[in-house]
């Protein structure tokens, strides 16, 4: 028996550099993360079936659907890890990949991991999710032409400086909006920012920021765009964050003397950039002792940027 495992981070979105400016809409922002991670292991069957096994209800209906639309048999398929749904980690789109990426390995799907993952995605206003699995680091997509049903193309990619990691903080009992909920908010409601020349400016010097590693702009650039993006956000989501307690998190990371912080996606996911692996670790522990003294459960993680690819195989031949 043949048998592949794809292990994949999650990953941020750091928000939209444009809304509307025609003939464009969109245009998002992100970076893929190594921890948490989620795990994909396919294993070639004798039997003409393709069997799922997967920790909640929403994993496993997705995984069924993409072994559905490519036609695949004769598989069985496991996911496990941190699977959370609509927190803002961009679950569907890394288990998506993760299964593609697996059956690519395998040789059981023809093509690659671009063309299957937009094909059974469906339309879309953003591909970070996607770009940040294939190429890792810091990548921001072209955003769609007005009108067009289609996946944005990658318009860079940029290695994240190696020091800086991310304290990402997911609060327990808490969601963002699930694909049907945010269709009406981005398709009916699409409009223009009305300070999109300074959406633009903070997009381009958090890039510029990345390339020459200067962590004091790309903190106060990236906390400019998240704000700006969360004030387009606000009357759909009830603020410029998602809920209470990514609120209390913003605040306590920002006491923390972390300036470069966002909600990722409709959360309620938060993250905070600091300039080094031990600095994060020290933030990360104050941050998750004080939620605890706060009341607020959640999972704190600290993450390096992986800096090629968002996701790693192993492979086993058995007889």
């Amino acid at each position: 028996m043949r048998k592949v495992e794809v292990i994949a981070g999650y990953r941020l979105h750091l928000g939209f550099y444009r809304f509307l400016d025609p003939p464009y809409a969109y245009g998002g922002l992100g970076v893929a993360l190594e921890e948490p991670s989620l795990s994909v292991s396919v294993s070639l069957v004798n039997e003409d079936v393709a069997a799922v096994n997967a920790p909640t209800e929403e994993s496993g209906r997705i995984a069924a659907e993409v072994l559905k639309d490519l036609g695949v048999r004769g598989v069985s398929v496991r996911v496990s890890g941190f699977v959370k749904h609509h927190v803002g980690l961009g679950s569907r789109t890394r288990l998506i990949a993760s299964l593609c990426r697996a059956l690519l390995e395998l040789g059981v799907v023809d093509g690659d991991i671009e063309g299957l993952v937009k094909r059974v995605s469906g339309c879309s206003v953003s591909s970070v999710g996607l770009y940040t699995f294939m190429k890792g680091g810091l990548v921001a997509d072209s955003g769609i032409r007005v009108g067009r049903c289609e996946h944005p193309s990658l318009l860079l990619q940029l290695r994240f400086p190696t020091n800086w990691v991310a304290v990402v903080c997911v609060p327990r009992g808490v969601r963002g909006l699930d694909e049907a909920e945010e269709r009406p908010i981005l398709s009916d409601a699409l409009r223009a920012h009305p300070k999109q020349a300074e959406l633009y400016s903070a997009f381009m010097k958090v890039v510029n920021a990345v390339l020459y590693e200067d962590f004091t702009t790309f903190s106060k650039s990236l906390r400019k765009l998240q704000l700006l993006t969360g004030e387009y956000f606000s009357e759909f989501q009830g603020g410029v964050f998602r809920s209470g307690a990514s609120e209390y998190i913003v605040r306590t990371l920002s006491e923390e003397g972390v300036e470069g912080v966002g909600q990722s996606s409709w959360g309620p996911t938060i993250y905070g950039f600091v300039e080094s692996p031990v600095r994060g670790a020290e933030v990360a522990g104050r941050v998750a002792r004080r939620l605890e003294e706060a009341g607020i459960k959640a999972d704190v993680f600290v993450s390096r940027i992986p800096p090629l690819k968002g996701y790693q195989i192993l492979r086993w031949r058995r007889p």
